[in-house]
């Protein structure tokens, strides 16, 4: 009798075991954005000269980084971390005044994202408002990747020196979850 509760015990201890480690291994790194909030607005233009506004995003998952327009050694991390997921639309916003140079040299450096600045400095503003609750003035909507679903909303925030198998498995979480 002892010697059956003893094996019982020792399978539930290794059961939990196993059930930690599993959920070690699926740990997130981004931070899910509950209720998610809408994009409703946005005035931004792309370095072709096209408009985006919200129904730019519509149909799509997208990743968009907002990031100073000099784009310094986090900001290319962030763009080769989204440059290198696939089946998805990308998208730089200039965080400032971003010079025409400035836009083409990123786009060059980075083909498959597109590279878009505020039509104005309240429409950058405005914008950035819609993905972070933070106050702007700390810049926190910096350094990350934001996930937007096809129906226009922000559902996460990826850490922008995250990695790219993490931000991967995250959106297949997010896209079964749709």
């Amino acid at each position: 009798m002892k010697i059956a509760l003893l094996s019982a015990l020792l399978l539930l201890a290794l059961l939990l075991l196993g059930a930690c480690e599993a959920e070690n291994h699926n740990h997130t790194q981004g931070t899910e954005i509950f209720p998610p909030r809408s994009i409703e607005y946005a005035a931004l233009w792309q370095l072709n000269g096209l408009g985006i506004n919200p129904v730019f995003f519509r149909e799509h998952w997208s990743l968009v980084i907002i990031e100073n327009a000099e784009c310094q050694k986090g900001c290319m991390q962030q763009l080769e971390l989204i440059a290198s997921i696939s089946n998805v639309q990308r998208l730089f916003v200039a965080a400032d005044a971003a010079t025409h140079e400035q836009m083409r040299n990123i786009a060059h450096h980075h083909p498959g994202v597109e590279v878009a600045m505020g039509t104005t400095a309240a429409s950058i503003d405005s914008f950035r408002r819609q993905l972070s609750s933070e106050d702007l003035d700390n810049d926190t909507t910096l350094h990350f990747v934001y996930v937007i679903n096809p129906d226009v909303e922000v559902i996460l925030t990826y850490p922008g020196n995250g990695d790219a198998e993490g931000l991967q498995n995250e959106l297949k979480r997010l896209r079964a979850q749709w």
